[in-house]
């Protein structure tokens, strides 16, 4: 009853603080229903003392802390402060004798301990002086007086919305916490606020740029969330939501390629490309991209780049293989903000080398040992190859034609920088940045066995043919 009657106040419509007393009086159920489904059981309204009580002889825990969440909008905010109102008797009684005169009713009042403030919240159209619009924000529920850090989670939710907080005020029931915030706001605090209590402790918001929308690593990522995603929840207690994907697609005239946006639902071969909604030029306008992902009532967020496209790298500094061999100034921008979020930068997966060769320098580093020579073979197709030749009586040609297929989800630039070596220069970068040389990629000494450096200048020659001639010049 008392949680109902909070919600009422704060503005739920559906029931009036009036009606409910004499159901109260005599604790008299109350069932409210939704008229367009009637199977639904609706919900019932009772007194506390209705609770079954557990073995103990207590009180049966709750499955929520807080019941629900109410708004009240188009109000104002009051603020009276001043240095002449400390330790000045009755400040406060002639500030609400004269609202009560006139009429005012207060909706909310909160004083600092210093009493240099009162603030308070009234209708918009009795304010003089005020902040206008404002909306109430109310966190109802009565088990929030039996578990702590209830009011850490409610503000940390609105904080980590971007939500400013006007003014606060909680009874010593602590069944109520009231907040007001702007009325722009309105609509992101209450969504941060329930997703706080209702979702999973965990809810991220997955977004992935993808190179195409047949790109064999999305469409298997994408099936991986689709299928884990209620095991993740169920026990981990991990919410991970896709809310947006981007894939290079053709334009009208075939002529290049732009990234794509899509709101996704997800389905088990990967995302409909025939849903896809308005082109979005990523790489220009990581800010509206970031928008699809980063929802205010989502508290984390997580962006799979699988792109592989520099250009995207200009607007934020990630751990790929990409940043590290590049110059100097991103490598230190990464590990600004490494040290300034407190995260950790994971470069293992850059090498896809299988095992952790980073991890491992590190190690050999903290514990005293000097590095002097790091030895390695670091194209993924050659040492593919090379490993289908050994003890086999197979042709090179069915070795490479193997190969190929094996790696068909590569685009033809990942395998032709694999090829000429510039993949393997960019590992290798890599590789000395972790034993703290800041040397670029233009350092690396690179000798190939052909001149091709793009697509382009392929031309009729085939990348099967500069792997066969890659394995003859080995």
């Amino acid at each position: 009853y008392q949680e109902a009657m909070e919600l009422a106040y704060f503005g739920a419509k559906v029931i009036h603080p009036k009606t409910m007393a004499p159901a109260i009086a005599q604790s008299i159920p109350i069932f409210i229903r939704n008229t367009f489904d009637a199977d639904h059981p609706g919900t019932r309204i009772f007194h506390r003392r209705a609770l079954t009580r557990s073995l103990s002889g207590t009180l049966a825990e709750a499955k929520t802390i807080v019941s629900g969440f109410s708004t009240i909008d188009d109000m104002a905010l009051f603020n009276l402060e001043g240095s002449g109102m400390v330790g000045v008797h009755g400040v406060a009684s002639r500030l609400f004798s004269a609202l009560d005169r006139i009429k005012v009713n207060v909706v909310l009042i909160a004083q600092a301990s210093s009493e240099h403030s009162i603030c308070l919240a009234i209708p918009a159209a009795n304010a003089v002086t005020y902040v206008a619009p404002a909306t109430i924000i109310a966190a109802v529920g009565d088990n929030m007086s039996e578990t702590p850090g209830v009011c850490a989670r409610f503000f940390g939710a609105l904080g980590r919305a971007k939500i400013n907080v006007l003014a606060i005020s909680q009874g010593s029931s602590e069944r109520n916490i009231s907040a007001v915030v702007r009325f722009q706001d309105s609509g992101a605090a209450l969504r941060a606020a329930h997703a706080a209590f209702f979702m999973a402790d965990h809810a991220v918001s997955v977004g992935i740029l993808s190179p195409s929308a047949a790109s064999t690593v999305g469409m298997a990522l994408q099936s991986q969330l689709f299928t884990q995603s209620q095991v993740l929840v169920n026990r981990f207690n991990v919410d991970l939501r896709l809310c947006a994907v981007a894939c290079q697609s053709p334009t009208t005239n075939g002529s290049s390629t732009r990234p794509t946006t899509v709101t996704c639902s997800v389905h088990a071969t990967g995302f409909d490309a025939a849903s896809l909604s308005a082109s979005v030029d990523v790489a220009s306008s990581m800010a509206e991209w970031h928008r699809h992902v980063q929802v205010d009532h989502i508290p984390h967020a997580v962006v799979v780049d699988l792109s592989n496209d520099e250009a995207t790298l200009s607007q934020y500094p990630v751990a790929n293989l990409h940043v590290a061999s590049m110059p100097v100034t991103w490598h230190r921008q990464v590990a600004a903000v490494q040290s300034l979020h407190k995260v950790t930068v994971d470069s293992n997966a850059s090498l896809g080398m299988s095992v952790p060769v980073l991890s491992t320098i590190q190690n050999l580093l903290l514990t005293g040992d000097s590095v002097e020579r790091v030895e390695s073979s670091w194209s993924s197709l050659f040492n593919a190859l090379v490993a289908k030749l050994q003890g086999t009586t197979e042709s090179a040609g069915a070795a490479v034609d193997s190969v190929l297929s094996q790696y068909a989800g590569l685009s033809p630039q990942d395998m032709l920088e694999d090829l000429t070596g510039l993949r393997s220069a960019k590992k290798m970068v890599l590789v000395a940045r972790e034993l703290g040389l800041n040397e670029d990629v233009h350092a690396a000494k690179v000798r190939t066995a052909n001149m091709c450096r793009s697509v382009d200048c392929v031309g009729s020659t085939s990348l099967r043919n500069i792997l066969g001639l890659s394995l003859e010049w080995l």
